[in-house]
């Protein structure tokens, strides 16, 4: 404390709900005499946030910050079994709901998968070798060292369920014995990682959460010896271990990989099961507090809650849930830890970025797209009883199931995949079926997920409606050096695509590392023909300065028109001094893609990439290319500059291709290229779809400065010159892109537009659209906009509100009104 301060403040929260504060409370200081007293405070177990501030008078001389964990008493859980998902009377409740006949499957499938591992992995055929395998090139033996232990995953939670569910006895201590007979290894890691201070992987991690879950329902059936013995294996080999490689030395700084919801959740039910029941585990300091904060901070770091999206894709979320399903859950009954927040709404881009009425999500990096049923989705729904969640979860149940795998993970729970529904013990031990339930078929399928940084451009919720998806974000993990890259689907047709994780394989492709990873393999942007062009992006929460990552710089969605910029520039490595993806989407079914690069010290080759599935359909020409799929064409109208060169190149077969495919076809991608000459280069495409064999419905003419034309009765235009004022059809402005229709206009990235009476000025590039009196806007930072008006306004309103402190200049008729950062809306009477 400082001891200058005339006022000592205290004050708690919730750790994970800074906006509640359950306590608040001062000290005051008189002559320099602190009387303190025993403050006796009373809170729930849980863990808590508290703030020590240092006052004198009302400024503040020093803040300290610390974290309070309030823990159970050991003596109200010691010994008491279950605890982690449910106690002995949920799981009467349970045993009453296994009755049911459509959950009938579940039930059985306990004692036959049980004695199916059984017989399978006897226990006596456990025994100790891991410390034969090398110190040094690990990946070969990677398998095998997983091999000796991790197979016993579904042996341990069948028959540990078997036990709980069947009064299986035999399948209960078979359990307890896997238990014990892997307490008596000397250690569960590889030499590999022994040598290296690495303790744990997210294999042990998944698999720990196996170990955790056989301890809970199978404890009864220990002696205290026994039970003893497994408490220092796990302590030992998970909890520490956990510790010491991902707290203590913080491995994964940037806290967005999966690998942490499997070890550190692994570590953390394991605690959770432990606790109490012996005076070794009735403190669990620093590992239970220093795991809290680690996965906090995961799973803040890997999501985008405000727009919902998960950074590391569809596969790496679900196994991240396959696990964080049972530790989270864990952590709540036993700790009242709740980490459920940031998870809220997380899934939207799973629903809005591709075909969810195919099961489909554009994919992007190492993950699959197809939505199997989100079995481990339940636990959130039943704590949140969240509507459009509610309606995502039975949506999927209602399809098909299919394999889910992620491109490393060998050990998703496969126990789920069943039924005709998809009917699984998630839904037994939540209610998932009688919630709300709220479709997102009635919103606007237009949407951008900000820190991710997808942009989606979609004319309905149909399979045949047109979609665009493209990514401009902050890496997270697992992901490709794609930023800028986009999916195009039209007429039931993808034609621009991502090559995908399940033509390859991480350790055997030779083309995984220089192909399918690297810009040459997405659709996006190439400087001076290089391959590797790009670099990968700093994450989005790293530490302050390292902000180098790919962005949405402007988004709006307007009635006839929508529109996006993604700047990629800072991942080229200096080549170039700026890179811009700039999308004016013309509703229902086109795209004017506007590609900006702005040279640095030298001139440099652009070169545009358009992935796709089959060479044979890609049609390249000078003023329009086309990929042909079925009896449907995606016309590509290339409008400018002039010297484009387009050709059709083919891409390599992937190892899993060549194995798998047969016949094979040749795989390839559109390329347009042209070159800066000292200035902004603008590279203009129109895209947009018709039946094989008819013609689109594109005019175009140059102008001076920019060109304009009509793509299927809609108007537009572009800026060849950016920043330079052009006038067209009496329109004066510098705007990158813009359509309109008599007095209704959407100006993209413009800081001046004029047209008979309207004026519209700003500092900086501001997006709008302008209907009736209305200007509905994105401004990338605060800051004033100049309006012209006719007359004194009797009244401005910003985003709904009358605002006064506007100024207005009688002479020009302008009024002058200072603007948040932001999307909002400015409407004048």
């Amino acid at each position: 404390w400082n001891l200058e301060a005339k006022t000592v403040g205290l004050e708690i929260k919730p750790f994970t709900d800074k906006n509640k504060t359950i306590f608040k409370g001062s000290l005051k200081n008189q002559d320099n005499q602190w009387t303190l007293k025993p403050l006796k405070l009373s809170f729930p177990e849980g863990l808590y946030l508290a703030t020590l501030t240092a006052f004198d008078g009302t400024s503040t001389l020093s803040q300290t910050e610390f974290t309070i964990h309030i823990a159970p008493r050991t003596e109200q859980i010691a010994g008491k079994h279950p605890r982690l998902l449910y106690d002995e009377d949920k799981k009467k409740q349970l045993l009453e709901k296994l009755k049911e006949e459509k959950y009938q499957q579940v039930h059985e499938d306990m004692v036959v998968n049980a004695r199916r591992e059984r017989e399978k992995i006897p226990v006596e055929s456990l025994i100790f070798d891991l410390d034969q395998f090398p110190d040094e090139d690990w990946l070969p033996t990677w398998a095998a060292w997983g091999s000796r232990i991790y197979h016993t995953a579904e042996a341990l939670r069948w028959n540990a369920m078997a036990y709980t569910f069947h009064g299986d006895k035999e399948a209960g201590i078979y359990a307890k014995n896997i238990l014990l007979k892997l307490s008596e290894w000397p250690n569960w890691t590889h030499p590999w990682q022994t040598k290296r201070g690495r303790f744990s992987e997210h294999r042990t991690g998944s698999w720990s959460h196996r170990v955790a879950e056989a301890y809970d329902l199978t404890y009864d059936l220990m002696s205290p010896e026994e039970s003893s013995k497994i408490r220092r294996a796990i302590m030992e080999n998970v909890v520490k271990g956990a510790h010491r490689t991902y707290v203590h030395n913080n491995n994964i700084t940037s806290n967005t990989s999966n690998w942490l919801a499997m070890i550190i959740g692994g570590s953390l039910m394991n605690m959770a099961a432990m606790y109490g029941d012996g005076p070794d585990t009735e403190n669990l300091e620093p590992y239970l507090t220093g795991a809290l904060l680690k996965y906090y901070n995961f799973i803040n770091s890997v999501t985008d809650s405000k727009d919902g999206a998960w950074g590391e894709g569809l596969g790496y979320n679900s196994y991240s849930f396959s696990n964080m399903s049972y530790s989270i859950p864990s952590l709540i009954n036993v700790f009242n830890v709740d980490l459920t927040e940031p998870l809220i709404g997380t899934y939207n881009e799973y629903i809005w970025a591709g075909l969810i009425k195919n099961r489909m999500w554009f994919e992007y990096g190492d993950s699959g797209g197809h939505l199997n049923p989100p079995s481990y989705w339940a636990f959130l729904l039943d704590r949140y009883k969240e509507p459009r969640l509610g309606w995502y979860y039975n949506y999927l149940k209602d399809g098909e199931m299919e394999s889910n795998t992620s491109g490393s993970n060998s050990d998703v729970d496969k126990r789920d995949n069943q039924n005709n529904r998809n009917e699984t013990f998630q839904d037994v031990l939540y209610d998932t079926e009688n919630v709300p339930k709220d479709s997102p078929f009635d919103e606007s399928p237009v949407k951008a997920f900000w820190e991710v940084g997808t942009s989606v451009f979609k004319s309905g919720w149909e399979k045949d409606d047109f979609v665009f998806v493209m990514r401009t974000g902050p890496f997270y993990n697992h992901q490709h050096l794609d930023q800028g890259s986009f999916w195009l689907a039209d007429r039931g047709e993808i034609f621009v695509e991502e090559r995908h994780l399940k033509n390859s394989t991480y350790y055997d492709d030779p083309l995984y590392q220089p192909w399918l990873t690297q810009p040459v393999g997405h659709s996006t942007i190439l400087i001076n023909g290089n391959h590797q062009s790009q670099r990968v992006g700093d994450p989005l929460n790293f530490v302050p300065g390292f902000d180098d990552y790919a962005f949405i710089g402007q988004f709006l969605d307007g009635k006839e028109a929508a529109f996006t910029s993604g700047d990629i520039g800072r991942l080229y490595w200096g080549k170039v001094k700026s890179l811009t993806r700039n999308v004016l989407y013309l509703k229902p079914r086109t795209v004017l893609m506007l590609d900006v690069a702005e040279p640095g010290a030298e001139d440099a080759d652009v070169t545009l990439l358009y992935q796709t599935n089959e060479l044979a359909n890609i049609q390249a020409g000078r003023g329009n290319s086309s990929i042909n799929i079925n009896n449907t064409s995606l016309h590509i109208q290339h409008l400018s500059p002039e010297a484009m060169d387009a050709k059709a190149v083919e891409t390599p077969h992937y190892l899993k291709t060549l194995l798998n495919d047969r016949p094979l076809k040749k795989e390839g991608m559109l390329t347009l290229t042209s070159r800066t000459q000292g200035k902004p280069l603008v590279m203009a495409n129109l895209l947009t779809t018709t039946a094989r064999g008819d013609v689109p419905d594109v005019s175009s003419v140059v102008g001076n400065g920019f060109v304009s034309g009509q793509a299927s009765g809609k108007n537009f235009a572009f800026n060849t010159n950016p920043g330079e004022i052009y006038q067209v059809e009496g329109m004066q402005t510098d705007a990158l892109s813009m359509t309109w229709e008599g007095e209704n206009a959407f100006i993209a990235m413009a800081t001046v537009f004029r047209h008979n009476n309207i004026t519209v000025q700003s500092e900086s590039p501001v997006t709008f659209e302008l209907t009736d009196n209305t200007i509905k806007y994105y401004r990338g930072e605060a800051g004033e906009i100049i309006l012209g008006v006719p007359a004194k306004p009797s009244a401005v309103l910003l985003n709904g509100k009358s605002v006064k402190n506007y100024r207005y200049d009688k002479n020009e008729n302008l009024i002058t009104l200072e603007v948040p950062k932001g999307e909002g809306t400015i409407a004048i009477k």
